[in-house]
């Protein structure tokens, strides 16, 4: 008897291309666990084509990325998802308002990283998840209005750099009461109102109370969806709202029977569950977490050890869930695995954690057998500038940019939402932009207001069934001018460019100037005097 050798790249190609031909087979895997023995993995496959729907994006991909990683690392892992079928990353980060439970192994947020890390997303074309990887946030009022603060902040400054964000408000929320729906609910409504006061229309994810630790059972897994709406409107009225569910089969929770058939029967729960959420709730699905990881207990089965590690089963279980997922009718049901971060614990995963093709084992992501997501569809990205500050009365001009994405060549049309004390004139040359070669084309929108302070201009481009928007802040200070009152302005004489600090000082200083000279003058006139009358006592 000759010892199985691990799936190589080559082989699991040729796998991958019998599937994509044959449809559905069972396929037998050799596997050399932790020991080297040979275990034999065989699953089902029935392999669907992605969805072509074009309201809700197909999503499928990997995460576990640490905001803390090295730009080239997370470069490394974001080539590899793009070589390798995927159009999805998620990038964590440690919580800000909690104790970091993970003793920061993700890295903390990091703005200027973030920036760079989304760049890098843009540019192998990749949707990416900014994952807020708390837990406890929301089981005190100033932890949960910390959460809120500190969301605000961040997507205020990054609501226009890409089309392609997601906003995961929380990992895994836990509440004082683990079948506390309601305050679930409510925390997450009020994520939701406070994103979109921002003009921002990205994609947010809100988590399952069963992602983490829920009083609901298996069988009612749904039961722990929060229930939240979009100022944006519904679904179909371009509400941008994902639900998530995450999905493990822990040692420690199934033991007694822990084989393939448990498997089988607990991947199908937790379809039922995302099936079911997404009837009530009235979202789509994006699963932002799950896996082969088998909780705090080691399986006797172990394949490989670690956080990016697998066993038997649990990689049984994974690669069923993945098949009902991407088999899902009519809408494909979007997934992201765990884990492909460099700072994982797993023997030889080096930088790509689950996705190590070169290691011994070598890494289930390298088992895993899916629909690939094929050429993105065309689309569009539209960007306006904030001017300058500009005085009250005075006129300032944002630039409005369209750009091609993924080979798009139709005509954009811009229509703008002026906020009240704001006026604003045409867009010129004309409110339609044709993107007929690729490539961008800018327009030009002008606004003046007698109001000081910020004002927010949102400007929404429409091609067919694709909208972006994006927004322009105008900000205006008064002008330094008289005061109606007829007052006397001392600031309105002043020299270009001096304050009214500095034009006291001088004031002063040429007012001591003119005192000192006055009092030499007096003293001189008192010393002449005294002189005529010693001189005339002298002439007697």
């Amino acid at each position: 008897m000759t010892d199985a050798q691990p799936l190589n790249r080559r082989s699991l190609a040729f796998v991958l291309l019998v599937l994509s031909i044959a449809g559905p087979i069972f396929v037998p895997l050799n596997i050399p666990d932790s020991t080297g023995k040979a275990v034999t993995i065989s699953h089902h496959l029935n392999l669907a084509p992605a969805s072509t729907s074009g309201s809700v994006p197909v999503l499928i991909g990997w995460g576990g990325v640490g905001l803390g990683e090295t730009l080239s690392d997370i470069q490394t892992e974001m080539q590899t998802l793009n070589q390798s079928g995927y159009n999805t990353v998620r990038v964590a980060f440690e919580p800000t308002c909690t104790i970091p439970p993970d003793g920061n192994i993700l890295g903390r947020y990091d703005a200027t990283k973030l920036s760079q890390v989304i760049g890098l997303a843009k540019q192998y074309g990749l949707w990416v998840i900014v994952d807020y990887h708390g837990y406890t946030e929301l089981e005190t009022s100033s932890s949960k209005q910390c959460w809120l603060g500190f969301w605000q902040s961040l997507v205020a400054n990054f609501t226009s750099s890409y089309s392609q964000i997601i906003w995961e408000g929380l990992n895994e929320p836990h509440m004082t009461s683990n079948t506390d729906v309601a305050g679930l609910s409510s925390a997450y409504q009020a994520l939701i109102n406070e994103v979109r006061a921002l003009g921002d229309t990205h994609w947010i994810v809100v988590q399952s109370m069963c992602s983490a630790s829920c009083g609901f059972s298996d069988s009612n897994m749904a039961a722990g969806y929060p229930m939240v709406t979009d100022p944006l409107g519904n679904l179909s009225q371009g509400g941008r709202i994902f639900i998530s569910l995450h999905s493990y089969m822990g040692y420690q929770w199934y033991s007694s029977s822990w084989n393939n058939a448990t498997a089988d029967f607990l991947a199908h729960e937790f379809l039922n569950a995302v099936v079911t959420g997404m009837k009530t709730t009235g979202w789509p699905a994006l699963n932002t977490e799950g896996g082969t990881s088998t909780g705090s207990q080691v399986p006797p089965d172990e394949v490989l050890s670690g956080s990016s590690g697998y066993s038997v089963v649990s990689f049984h279980f994974a690669q069923t869930l993945t098949n009902l997922y991407d088999g899902n009718s009519p809408q494909r049901i979007n997934w992201v695995w765990w884990t492909a971060g460099s700072w994982t614990n797993t023997p030889g995963a080096g930088t790509l954690g689950s996705l190590q093709c070169n290691s011994h084992p070598i890494g289930w992501g390298c088992l895993l057998a899916f629909t690939p997501v094929g050429p993105p569809a065309a689309d569009f990205t539209i960007f306006a500038s904030s001017p300058i500050t500009a005085n009250t009365g005075q006129s300032a001009t944002s630039t409005i940019t369209a750009a091609s994405l993924y080979g798009f060549t139709g005509a954009v049309s811009l229509t703008e939402r002026v906020p009240s004390g704001l006026t604003c004139g045409s867009i010129s040359p004309g409110n339609r932009l044709d993107l007929g070669t690729g490539g961008s084309v800018s327009a030009t929108i002008s606004c003046n207001t007698t109001d000081t302070g910020n004002h927010t201009l949102t400007i929404t481009g429409t091609s067919g069934s694709l909208v972006h928007s994006t927004t322009a802040t105008f900000n205006f200070q008064g002008n330094a001018s008289q005061p109606s009152g007829g007052g006397l302005c001392l600031s309105c004489l002043l020299p270009k460019g001096m304050t009214m600090y500095v034009w006291l000082v001088a004031l002063g200083a040429l007012i001591g100037l003119v005192s000192t000279i006055a009092l030499l003058h007096v003293r001189a006139r008192l010393q002449l005097a005294a002189a005529r009358r010693r001189a005339r006592s002298l002439n007697q």
